[in-house]
Parts: structure tokens; C-alpha cells; sequence
């Protein structure tokens, strides 16, 4: 017989551990984005072909992959928004009376 309590610590902590891993993949990620935001003309320093056709190809590319990162940074916060408001709405849920009296008579028969 499982007991409420019970079901309610199973999915806190599957969900727990999903949003603490999710979490640390996201400061991992945001760290590596971090060290990748250096202004061009530093950027420029540090090639030396920087007038060259190759350079300015090279520059339109990491000003494109840039913005991608900066659009996947966006959904990845909006994502963790939806999932922390989702995760709230389920533990609102499971501590709902009707889910314990559910849960008490469906173990009473």
C-alpha cells in the first residue's frame, strides 16, 4: 500500500533531480556562452588574417552563431520558466485534498 506521502517525495524527487540536473547543464552551458562574448575587434587581434576575405567570412559566421547562442540561451530560460511553473502546478496538485482522499479510497477498496 503506498501512501501519499510517499508518491508525493517519488515525483518531488524525480522531478527534482530532473530540474537540478537540467540547472547544472544550463550554468555549464551559460559559462561556456560566457567566455565566447568577446568583442569583435578583440577577436580580431588574435587572427592573423583579419583583413582578409577569410576573416571577414569568419566574422560574419561568429556574429551568426552569436546570435543563435543568444536565441538558444533565450528558449533554455523560457523553458526553465515553463518547467519550474509546471513543476509548482503538479505539487499544487498532489496537495490538493481530493488527491488524498482519491489516493485514501483507492486504497480503502
Amino acid at each position: 500500500r503506498v501512501t501519499v506521502k510517499e508518491i508525493r517525495g517519488r515525483v518531488a524527487t524525480g522531478v527534482v533531480q530532473r530540474m537540478e540536473e537540467a540547472k547544472a547543464t544550463l550554468e555549464a552551458h551559460s559559462r561556456e556562452i560566457a567566455r565566447l562574448d568577446w568583442p569583435v575587434s578583440e577577436l580580431d587581434a588574435l587572427m592573423p588574417y583579419r583583413e582578409s576575405a577569410q576573416a571577414v567570412q569568419s566574422r560574419g559566421d561568429l556574429t551568426e552563431a552569436a546570435e543563435q547562442l543568444g536565441k538558444l540561451v533565450k528558449r533554455i530560460d523560457e523553458t526553465v520558466q515553463v518547467e519550474s511553473a509546471r513543476f509548482a502546478a503538479i505539487q499544487a496538485f498532489i496537495s490538493s485534498p481530493r488527491v488524498a482522499q482519491a489516493l485514501t479510497a483507492a486504497g480503502a477498496d
